[in-house]
């Protein structure tokens, strides 16, 4: 009788996928459902199992083959290791960000790390194999709210800068040849022009204020309390929604304020402290839409629905959308006036824009939490609205 071939299932109470060995009958999850990733650990968990198969069991366990001059495979494992540790965050021991991004650009040398190729036959037109290969595939998507659609101009130049940064680092390793890293350099980054068929990243814009004052009537309070936090404070929606009662404090210099300072953040790897100030009367709100039930250290919780069905716990940045979402469907269906959707990003874009238009770029920076005024500048949109009233004014 022939071996079945295990199959990626779905667990739809947990909503991942998952298989089991049909040897030994365990369970190995690999990741949430519809994710690019957990198909790639699913192939990756299956080429094992059929190489365990079919590997003799008087095969020694020792690596018979000959040491030769330096593979791709030899250089992608340096490479990674090299990334565990430095992409980390040091107070939480988590990868950053920036470890999924070079997981990902890595993943694309598959074909070619499986050939065998060694790392001095890798040129540029192998570079430009790889990002063509990018460019003409529709990709998974990564989030639940994110369709399915083809990389955009900025995502795959990210990728490609990912892989030269592998092989940079191979130069300092002694795996990749000087003149080899140096070649793949001349590659040049793709724009409209070169790539007239991408899609350029559409820009955030700012959610409607009149929007978002149409649709609290359509909100519980405690996503209305929770929005108005947010449309106050302007804060990241992870900081937004993971708020702990043991991170905010009285501000020692103003009565009327309080300090939230979140122990994990964005930067937080980079040593960079995050302030966020709130008003004493928005904390008494906070206070008095709590529920017994709720943990007692969590600002915010709810209970899952649909895909989260069966979660009760700390609320979560998909809980928020979803929230929004809902009112503003619901808003559409009882008024003849449809509104734009927004989600929780725009609010924060919101914010940055009215501080820049009153107190300047710099304060919408610090509001913001960002070390960088440009960055802040992708935020708060440029407003004319006090060029204008300047123009009004009649000339004497």
């Amino acid at each position: 009788m022939k071996n079945k071939i295990p199959k990626l299932c779905h667990h739809k109470g947990r909503n991942l996928g998952y298989t089991t060995n049909p040897r030994t009958k365990a369970v190995t999850y690999h990741g949430q459902w519809g994710l690019r990733e957990t198909k790639s650990n699913y192939e990756k968990w299956l080429a094992e199992y059929l190489s365990a198969l079919t590997q003799p069991e008087s095969q020694s366990s020792e690596d018979t083959t000959p040491i030769g001059e330096p593979m791709l495979a030899d250089l992608v494992t340096a490479f990674m290791q090299w990334a565990d540790g430095y992409y980390r965050n040091p107070k939480t021991n988590l990868p950053t960000s920036q470890h999924h991004v070079l997981r990902s650009a890595i993943r694309e040398l598959k074909p070619w790390v499986e050939s065998g190729m060694l790392c001095k036959d890798f040129k540029t037109k192998d570079l430009l194999a790889v990002r063509a290969a990018i460019v003409h595939r529709d990709i998974m998507p990564q989030s639940q709210f994110t369709p399915k659609k083809k990389l955009s101009i900025s995502s795959v130049n990210i990728l490609i800068c990912k892989i030269r940064l592998c092989f940079k680092k191979g130069v300092e390793f002694g795996l990749v040849p000087e003149p080899v890293f140096r070649a793949l350099m001349c590659v040049q980054n793709l724009n409209w022009r070169t790539a007239p068929t991408l899609r350029n990243p559409d820009t955030i814009k700012p959610a409607e204020t009149v929007s978002i004052e149409k649709i609290q009537s359509y909100l519980k309070p405690v996503y209305q309390l929770l929005m108005k936090v947010h449309r106050t404070t302007g804060m990241r929606v992870k900081e937004l929604v993971g708020m702990r009662w043991s991170e905010i404090t009285p501000e020692k210099n103003d009565p009327t304020l309080y300090c939230y300072q979140p122990s994990t953040h964005k930067n937080s790897h980079r040593g960079q402290e995050r302030k966020i100030f709130i008003h004493e009367d928005l904390i008494t709100a906070m206070k008095s839409i709590r529920k017994k039930v709720w943990e007692k250290d969590f600002v915010w919780c709810s209970t899952g629905k649909g895909i989260n069905a069966g979660y009760s716990g700390q609320m979560t940045s998909a809980a928020y959308y979803l929230a929004i979402k809902g009112a503003i469907r619901r808003y559409n269906r009882d008024n003849k006036i449809q509104i734009e959707r927004f989600t929780p990003l725009q609010i924060r874009h919101l914010v940055a824009t009215e501080i820049r238009e009153t107190d300047g770029i710099e304060a919408a920076a610090a509001q913001l939490g960002h070390a960088r005024l440009n960055t802040a500048e992708i935020y708060a949109e440029q407003s004319f609205t006090k060029t204008k009233e300047r123009a009004r004014i009649k000339p004497k």
